[in-house]
């Protein structure tokens, strides 16, 4: 098959002062086993020398991909930056990778032979392997196939890694892209994507190096609670949404609890408990 005839893969990197790990990213994309991709890195208004470290890698970029776009601009945040990406896109289908992880090199080629074999897919996720500073594997983290449903996402029944994402841009442009009002993009998208009939897998392959630090986002529980419980509110008149509600308080505020005192998350899980009962009852 020539390569003109090959479905192009656009891959975003969204950049904020990785000056250590840019590179790294930037070369995870370039060694990539399929041909036919675009890369667009866009800085998010980094202060340290990640523009450098970008602009270094410019001319190998620009030798490997059909198309290559760097953007430094002032700081917008995450989704905004996504979104910018996805404007311009040029492929069918879209990945994005933060500029601390990486994608190992067959990620393109195994994710793209899931789309072939079902054209109804509208996503595919995968395994990862947790990476140190030193991008050593620490851990992997690996689950048997699965296609989710918007219920599995809502009551956090699920695990889909951001990082692995590979998405239908015309879908994903569709829907709106992503929600420039959370800081929890993924789980956001995850909820709209099946709540509009998207079918979306996960599959068993280990493609892709999440790279464990103090700065992870998830790590701020307390942030973590606010955007999650904010995204589950506009869904107040889906079915189990007391139950949704309750989870999120679970994740993000009960399990937190056992870790300060226990007599404290004891009250917590009898307080949100009789939160969930009392809603559930009144719906």
């Amino acid at each position: 098959m020539k390569n003109s005839e090959l479905p192009l893969v656009s891959v975003i990197i969204p950049c904020y002062n990785h000056e250590k790990f840019i590179q790294e990213s930037i070369q995870s994309v370039m060694d990539q086993t399929y041909s036919r991709m675009e890369l667009i890195v866009i800085d998010d208004g980094s202060k340290d020398n990640s523009v450098q470290k970008i602009e270094e890698m410019r001319s190998a970029c620009e030798s490997r991909f059909e198309h290559f776009q760097f953007i430094f601009r002032e700081n917008r945040g995450l989704s905004r930056t996504l979104n910018q990406g996805l404007s311009l896109a040029h492929g069918d289908y879209f990945s994005t990778v933060a500029s601390d992880d990486i994608m190992l090199p067959e990620k393109t080629v195994t994710q793209l032979d899931v789309f072939k074999k079902d054209p109804l897919i509208t996503a595919v996720f995968g395994a990862h392997q947790y990476i140190d500073d030193e991008s050593k594997v620490v851990s992997v983290k690996k689950g048997a196939y699965r296609e989710f449903s918007f219920q599995e996402i809502f009551y956090h029944q699920h695990d889909i890694p951001a990082s692995s994402q590979m998405i239908r841009l015309s879908y994903l442009r569709d829907i709106g892209g992503y929600n420039e009002n959370t800081k929890v993009e993924d789980w956001d998208l995850w909820l709209r994507l099946t709540e509009s009939g998207a079918k979306l897998v996960y599959i068993p392959d280990v493609i892709v190096g999440y790279r464990m630090h103090d700065n992870n986002l998830s790590k701020d529980k307390s942030l973590m609670f606010n955007e999650v419980f904010n995204i589950v509110q506009r869904y107040k008149d889906k079915k189990g949404f007391p139950y949704a509600e309750y989870k999120v308080f679970k994740f993000y505020k009960i399990r937190p609890a056992k870790e300060k005192s226990y007599l404290l998350y004891l009250w917590f899980r009898l307080k949100y408990t009789l939160l969930y009962l009392a809603k559930s009852i009144s719906k």
